[in-house]
């Protein structure tokens, strides 16, 4: 039987390689303001996510 926190291990590296790709994505392209807000909202989700 998979172990309950293994979808959530799955879950926990995509959102941390999606959030690598967007970060790369921002250094090479003008940050727009409503972006930056979403990514600070992201931040603040990955710390509480990690915190678990």
């Amino acid at each position: 039987m998979e172990s309950p926190n293994g979808d959530y291990l799955v879950l926990s590296k995509t959102l941390r390689d999606r959030n690598q790709q967007s970060l790369d994505t921002l250094s090479t392209r003008p940050h727009p303001i409503e972006y930056q807000t979403h990514l600070a909202q992201f931040h603040k989700l990955s710390s509480r996510m990690s915190a678990i």
